[in-house]
């Protein structure tokens, strides 16, 4: 299963994914947006023990590979990547993110990720931030972005071509994210994209 939320400008509510499946409120969707869901996705086989794998690689090791090469920024299939930011840093992805393998948040990370997209074929997971620390997501660009699958699901898009997702999207592609919020019932589960 695949879900996509591009050009999400007007409200963003907290989705939940489990294994596949992520779940989202169509009346927080903007008109000139779109949902796009298709069964040709499932886990990758190459992450098969990414729930239990130790966190080793950390995450600036892998932005400062592909920055000097100006490629996608890509956590790989069997990979468990911690986000090592600490200090409210902004990182800007100008070729996106793709997660193929599992990129952890622990409650330490503290940073401003700025990227065209981000592709979750793995595992996104997120811990509630320690006092002071916030992970923002923010996406810019005007172009359609296309997700190349890998692995197993390496046949559910045109092999040349990919499947086209759209405008700033986050899309979840046979991944799972598991984002834990602040337990605060003064928090609201949404908030004004701008």
């Amino acid at each position: 299963m695949i879900a996509i939320f591009p050009n999400y400008h007007r409200c963003w509510r907290t989705c939940y994914g489990l294994a596949f499946l992520t779940f989202f409120s169509n009346n927080c969707m903007p008109e000139n947006s779109f949902a796009l869901a298709h069964d040709n996705f499932s886990p990758l086989d190459c992450n098969q023990d990414i729930e239990i794998a130790d966190c080793t690689t950390t995450f600036s090791s892998l932005w400062d590979a592909s920055s000097v090469r100006n490629e996608v920024v890509v956590v790989p299939c069997g990979t468990c990547a911690v986000v090592d930011y600490t200090d409210g840093s902004t990182i800007t992805f100008s070729k996106g993110l793709d997660i193929q393998g599992k990129l952890f948040f622990p409650p330490t990370a503290n940073v401003e990720i700025y990227t065209s997209h981000v592709f979750v074929m793995g595992v996104l997971q997120m811990e509630p931030p320690a006092v002071g620390n916030k992970v923002k997501f923010r996406f810019f660009g005007n172009m359609d972005q296309y997700l190349h699958p890998i692995d197993n699901n390496s046949n559910a898009c045109d092999a040349t071509e990919g499947c086209k997702m759209g405008k700033k999207p986050f899309a979840v592609a046979g991944g799972k994210l598991n984002i834990h919020g602040l337990a605060d019932p003064t928090c609201p589960s949404w908030v004004r994209l701008q």
